[in-house]
């Protein structure tokens, strides 16, 4: 369960990562599932290749391609998903900023 990790390590966050792609998907709707769906698999992608230990060339200008793309997803999330949704933070979220 997740939301029951207090402390959080790297490794947590890889494992969230990974499993996020069925979690997500159809759970909003179109055109927002598909930018979620695209932007999770383009951070596993991104993810997978920073962690590589030995680059090629060939490694390295796949890894500059994702990460272009990468933030054009982002930019596209907040330009047209997060405008989409009213979002308040809670309580507790607020009280520890």
């Amino acid at each position: 369960n997740v939301s029951a990790i207090k402390k959080l390590a790297a490794r947590d966050y890889e494992d969230m990562l990974q499993c996020a792609i069925p979690c997500f998907e159809g759970l909003l709707e179109e055109p927002h599932n598909r930018i979620v769906m695209d932007l999770l698999f383009e951070l596993v992608t991104w993810h997978a290749l920073a962690k590589l230990h030995l680059h090629t060339d060939t490694t390295l200008r796949i890894f500059e391609q994702v990460t272009t793309s990468l933030g054009a997803l982002i930019r596209k999330f907040v330009l047209i998903t997060c405008v989409h949704f009213d979002t308040k933070e809670l309580p507790s979220e607020e009280a520890a900023r």
